[in-house]
């Protein structure tokens, strides 16, 4: 008897509790029955959708939702006369892909199982050490040096390295660096990858545990930039546009795009020629054709053209909130809000009455398309692109509201 009345009284509870909600929505969508009141719920929630939109833009983790629309962006974009830029006049890309030595690796239990090819320590070292004193800009070595797997020639090479000036080299969080390279030479040379595919989505220039990213640290050191700290209006991360290409050696009209280090500059350079190469340079070495490579919206890319795509887009201060862009995003947003919650459709506005399938059909593609035309319209004018999952989210619970407010207060 005892444990029914409980029952009773928890089914009581609940009852209350709902009934207390439902009311509380009812007077609510009483409150915003006025047409007036709805045209500033519409400008709440596209305000609410835009600040939603830029959060999702920093969330430094990928859903894996942007990843074929950049494609379809991308292909309207080329469709459009769309072009990729040349590198930067004032950066040189050095390949290390094909200056490799053998150095032993051991498996996880520390049992040796054989040599692997990594970055020749010796050319390194002397490319470094004939510029040291050079007029360069600055210095991102894209090379990972693993402290499990120590080569022969690392000890001199990081002294030398330890001695540079404006020069990073990056951390990974599935890895440990060598402890020989110091601490204020590190950058994070991390990418996020969406979660449905190993796939390069979103630049984190901010970096993680305090550390930078190489793209940042080395905009930081050719700027002189003390004691970075990102801004309110800063994208700290973004999913980067790479209009940068380096898929081959050389340009159409023959021109180099990266120096091979032992063919090009260090078996054919004097001491001169190499310090007048590098001068005012801001220097990417890495692997950019080989091992370091990504799947990507654009196809494959290496590490290296990552980060200097990263680094132009913060020379281009793509990095930095656009107020026009935002503007643009608000409007968008607004007139989708209004039509939602006015119970409007474009087709009523214009006077053309649908069959219930059309109907039907068109309800059902026309925020989607709108929301990719203003994608498209951020990535053609502005060279951005927003990732719309939360945005798109709120507008689909603030449509059920909306269709809610319109079945007990029609306009």
């Amino acid at each position: 008897m005892n444990k029914k009345n409980k029952r009773n009284n928890i089914i009581n509870f609940l009852s209350k509790i709902e009934s207390l909600v439902l009311d509380a929505i009812l007077r609510f969508l009483k409150f915003t029955s006025g047409r007036n009141t709805r045209l500033c719920v519409a400008a709440i929630t596209a305000f609410i959708t835009l600040i939603l939109t830029i959060i999702c833009d920093r969330i430094p983790h990928s859903f894996g939702n942007e990843d074929l629309t950049m494609k379809k962006l991308q292909l309207a974009s080329m469709l459009t006369g769309g072009k990729t830029k040349p590198i930067p006049s004032d950066i040189l890309p050095v390949n290390i892909s094909f200056d490799r030595q053998l150095t032993p690796v051991n498996d996880e239990y520390g049992i040796p199982c054989g040599v692997i090819d990594v970055a020749d320590r010796r050319k390194l070292l002397d490319f470094l050490s004939r510029i040291k004193d050079a007029d360069y800009a600055a210095i991102a070595i894209d090379i990972f040096f693993d402290s499990s797997m120590p080569a022969e020639g690392d000890t001199a090479l990081f002294k030398c390295i330890n001695g540079m000036k404006r020069l990073t080299v990056p951390v990974h969080s599935d890895g440990t660096i060598s402890p020989l390279i110091d601490k204020k030479l590190h950058s994070n040379g991390d990418y996020a990858v969406n979660l449905i595919s190993n796939n390069f989505s979103k630049y984190n220039f901010a970096g993680g545990d305090g550390i930078p990213s190489m793209a940042q640290t080395l905009f930081n050191n050719s700027h002189n930039v003390k004691n970075y700290k990102p801004g309110i209006f800063d994208n700290t991360t973004m999913i980067l546009p790479l209009p940068v290409s380096l898929e081959n050696s050389y340009t159409e009209e023959g021109d180099k795009v990266w120096y091979n280090l032992g063919t090009d500059i260090l078996d054919v350079s004097t001491d001169e020629e190499l310090r007048n190469l590098v001068k005012g340079k801001r220097i990417i070495i890495g692997d950019y054709c080989m091992n370091d490579i990504h799947d990507s919206y654009v196809g494959y890319i290496s590490g290296p053209a990552i980060v200097i795509n990263a680094l132009t887009a913060l020379e281009e201060g793509k990095t930095k909130i656009n107020l026009w862009s935002m503007l643009l995003t608000f409007i968008v947003y607004f007139i989708i809000a209004y039509f939602i919650i006015m119970n409007l459709t474009l087709w009523k506005v214009i006077g053309w009455n649908p069959r219930p399938i059309m109907n039907f059909i068109l309800s059902f593609i026309g925020v989607g398309a709108i929301l990719f035309l203003l994608q498209l319209a951020h990535f053609v004018i502005f060279t951005e692109f927003h990732d719309t999952l939360l945005a798109t989210t709120f507008l689909s619970l603030y449509s059920i509201y909306c269709q809610k407010l319109n079945e007990h207060y029609a306009l």
